[in-house]
């Protein structure tokens, strides 16, 4: 079979929306990180551009875990002897916090001429408000981590996975659901499982954020009764 690759004039420019707000730092850039260079996206290609801008607001709310924001130093160099400048996490965060957030996102970039391509197209505003209403971005509520691998937005899963319940007919509510073509389990069995918190309810939850963002990429992850990218599922 023949690898079918886009190009940049074929592929549709992408505006997203993070709201940064509470979120940790390193996991808040590592998800902003494969948003901009396209991991979500069912035409992915490493060498390919998916021209995805992402809008993040609140940056100056971001937090970090541990003894960082007292202990945590970012360096640079001037270029000549003795050169080497520091500042302090609370210092930065005081004059200019979006640099903290763009400093952790830039670093999780491909350092290449593509990767160059991605760092221009990060816009961050330490405020509530943006200037790129025109660009209509779509907001993005990434799934978040809490401690002991628990999922702070298990409740919104549950209940999309309630709605999603309710709209299947009687006679298709015992039909299995794939997970990555596997586990072949009934959506109420889910349900079950991201409510127990086990491993494959955290996966599963973990995975929503991906067919939230792409309805066509989710095809990836989910097949089942009731499923089509016209709607079939109740949106998350």
């Amino acid at each position: 079979m023949r690898t079918e690759f886009v190009s940049a004039k074929e592929v549709e420019h992408k505006w997203y929306l993070v709201d940064a707000a509470s979120r940790v730092l390193g996991r808040l850039a590592s998800e902003i990180a494969q948003l901009l260079i396209g991991k979500y996206e069912p035409w992915y290609a490493p060498s390919s551009d998916m021209c995805v801008h992402v809008v993040i607001i609140n940056a100056d709310k971001v937090v970090v875990t541990g003894k960082k924001e007292r202990k945590k130093e970012y360096y640079r160099y001037t270029g000549y002897p003795g050169g080497m400048r520091s500042e302090s996490y609370a210092k930065r965060a005081t004059r200019k916090p979006e640099l903290i957030l763009r400093s952790a996102v830039f670093g999780m970039l491909p350092k290449t001429i593509l990767g160059k391509r991605m760092k221009k197209r990060l816009i961050i505003y330490a405020g509530s408000s943006h200037l790129h209403q025109a660009q209509r971005p779509l907001p993005i509520n990434f799934f978040r981590s809490g401690p002991n691998g628990s999922n702070e937005f298990k409740e919104v899963v549950v209940e999309w996975l309630n709605a999603w319940l309710d709209a299947l007919p009687a006679d298709q509510r015992s039909v299995p659901v794939l997970f990555y073509g596997e586990c072949g389990m009934t959506v109420a069995a889910i349900r079950e499982e991201v409510t127990a918190g086990t491993e494959f309810g955290k996966d599963f939850a973990r995975s929503m954020h991906k067919l939230k963002i792409n309805r066509e990429g989710g095809k990836r992850y989910l097949t089942g009764p009731e499923i089509s990218l016209d709607g079939g599922i109740p949106n998350l």
